[in-house]
């Protein structure tokens, strides 16, 4: 199974880009697709021992898509740099040809659902953000962003 959780924090704000689907054409006058970007700083498990020595906690730093939908457009108007959030997703490993006709490879989560959890710099991760919908109006946009993932991730998007 293909099922990944994360916490962590925007590095930066979201990066809105347009896209097609080369499968499905989209018609003149359809609205314009989006993909959603940003990189995800999510701190490992600090260990007893880690802890007592008060050293840095390491972070990994995973990029994030979102296509379409309402966890676009949720992530693209509610979400911003340092903002704690809950995603889930799956992996997804992207390979291409760079211009020098080397393959390349890129592990990235595609995101099903994303939840504001706290604002930056708020203490903890359970604050909600003053600007976030309530917890059912959110509910309601996670639960269909599986749809708009699935439509829209086919490969060859990002080339």
């Amino acid at each position: 199974m293909n099922y990944v959780h994360l916490v962590g924090r925007l590095g930066d704000n979201p990066n809105i880009h347009p896209y097609s689907d080369d499968k499905q054409p989209a018609a003149p006058d359809a609205p314009r697709r989006q993909l959603v970007r940003f990189d995800l700083a999510v701190e490992r498990r600090w260990s007893a021992k880690a802890a007592k020595a008060k050293t840095e906690r390491p972070v990994d730093w995973v990029p994030v898509l979102i296509f379409d939908g309402p966890a676009a457009r949720y992530a693209e108007q509610a979400l911003a740099k340092g903002d704690l959030v809950s995603i889930t997703g799956r992996v997804d490993v992207h390979r291409w040809r760079d211009e020098t006709n080397h393959p390349r490879k890129e592990v990235r989560v595609v995101v099903g659902e994303i939840r504001k959890l706290a604002e930056p710099g708020a203490a903890g991760g359970s604050q909600s953000g003053a600007n976030e919908p309530p917890a059912e109006a959110s509910a309601g946009v996670l639960a269909s962003a599986q749809d708009g993932v699935a439509a829209a991730a086919c490969g060859g998007m990002l080339q």
